[in-house]
Order: C-alpha cells, then structure tokens, then sequence
C-alpha cells in the first residue's frame, strides 16, 4: 500500500512539473549577443566577457539575464525584416522579463549601457 501511494505521489509530481516546462508556453529561442565592434578596448586580445544573456518565449516575450550590475540598460529592438521597432529601459540586474508579443522575421536588439558599451542581440522569429 506504501508503495502504491508513494508511486502515485511521485507520478502527481512530475505532471504537475511537466506541466511548466517552458516548451509548453512557446518555443525558446536564444539571442546571440556579441559586443559592438566600436567598444572594444584598443590593443585587447583577450575575451571579452559579455554579462547579458536571454532567450525569447514567442508567446510571452523576452527573458534576460545580467551577470553583473549592469545599471539603467536602454534595449532597441529592431525588426530587421518589416521594420517595426520598440524600445525599453530596464535595470541590468539579474532576471529581467519584458513582455512581448513579437511578429516574425529577424530581429536586432541593442543593449545600451550608462557607461557607454553596446551591445548587440540577434535572434529570429
């Protein structure tokens, strides 16, 4: 009997985990976010160590991340495809959600950061 609830609990369990996996909201796709060419610091060669990364949930929006403070963040949001463009100010720390419904095709997202450094998202729809 102890074993039968205890299958029946774990079964409970892991539907209900299954239940909020983030395949089930929409499909996530990752934005490759490199460093403007222009902010690279002269004579540099070693890697540089980029402290935004995220994804985009096409039924919800876009889900960043900062590794280190990063302050007042202005984000552009550029599609490359239709034209269509939106912008933000967030605070670059930690997890960030900006809900979205975004439209299809290649999207550009600059991330501006108070001490000057660009960085620049890609990701397509």
């Amino acid at each position: 009997m102890q074993h039968f609830l205890l299958s029946l609990c774990l079964a409970a369990t892991l539907g209900a985990a299954e239940a909020r996996i983030p395949s089930d909201m929409g499909d996530p796709i990752a934005i490759l976010i490199t460093q403007n060419d222009g902010d690279y610091p002269v004579g540099n060669r070693g890697p540089v160590v980029i402290p935004i990364s995220g994804y985009v949930d096409s039924t919800t929006g876009v889900y960043l991340n900062f590794s280190q403070s990063c302050g007042m963040v202005y984000i552009e949001f550029n599609n490359l495809s239709d034209g269509s463009y939106f912008d933000t100010t967030v605070n670059g720390n930690g997890p960030v959600m900006i809900p979205a419904i975004l439209s299809s095709g290649l999207w550009q997202i600059i991330f501006s950061l108070p001490e000057g450094v660009r960085y620049i998202g890609q990701f397509s729809i």
